[in-house]
């Protein structure tokens, strides 16, 4: 059988959109063009400069932090975010960051608390709903979780992303029928998209139907691995 075939199926796959936007001026210059080609090193070393000039510029050090956090450094945003919250500052972005570090540390408690500390702030994004959604479904808190999503929603976030998000909420809830209506309706408008297909096939498995499951996933797994994958679903919810 496949190496972590089980895993594969059973994690939850959600489509979160990660990195918070970071402001730029309308007129061009180095420091927008860096933004707009994810040049992170670049705005590193050029906020770095700016520390060096003066130590005192706050601004400067967030716009480290978050270079750092777009560039996947989590121990280097954590540090400057850190120390930014040590001296009292605090702006809706650092915090969403904040919340997003804890996120990826499995600690979705602390996720959640930064998460309102940024909506507190002025933070209104779909993306901060849509973040919340995710941490509140890893604590099986599923009606919380579901009222951010369609928070995240309403304010504007990606429908695709929303509306998977919700079916794995209908899947751990065991609403399986449900979480195949909204995935299938998914897959027509992204066939490819395997993060959807695998969630339906979750959902047809615990669903009992094997023959859609295996069609879905005959270029992935064999029979024989889908027999197990299901045995083990079976096995898992009567107990």
């Amino acid at each position: 059988m496949k190496a972590n075939l089980w895993a594969i199926l059973l994690i939850c796959l959600f489509l979160v959109n990660g990195c918070a936007t970071t402001p730029t001026t309308a007129k061009s210059d180095p420091v927008e063009n860096m933004h707009k080609v994810n040049n992170f090193d670049g705005l590193i070393d050029y906020y770095q400069k700016k520390v060096e000039q003066n130590p005192d510029d706050l601004a400067s050090y967030e716009q480290i932090a978050l270079a750092y956090f777009k560039k996947n450094d989590l121990e280097s945003a954590e540090f400057y975010s850190d120390y930014l919250l040590e001296r009292g500052y605090q702006s809706q972005e650092l915090l969403f960051v904040r919340g997003k570090i804890y996120a990826s540390d499995e600690e979705p408690a602390n996720a959640i608390a930064f998460f309102y500390q940024s909506i507190a702030s002025g933070n209104n994004s779909g993306d901060v709903f849509n973040a919340l959604g995710v941490e509140y479904s890893k604590l099986n808190q599923f009606s919380e979780a579901i009222d951010a999503f369609n928070t995240a929603r309403l304010r504007g976030f990606d429908e695709l992303t929303v509306k998977n998000n919700l079916a794995v909420i209908y899947i751990a809830q065991g609403n399986n029928q449900k979480a195949i209506s909204v995935l299938t309706a998914l897959l027509e408008e992204v066939p490819e998209n395997k993060k959807v297909r695998s969630n339906l096939a979750i959902a047809l498995l615990r669903a009992g139907d094997m023959t859609s499951a295996k069609s879905l996933l005959k270029d992935d797994f064999s029979s024989r691995e889908l027999v197990l994958v299901s045995q083990q679903i079976q096995s898992g919810e009567s107990q």
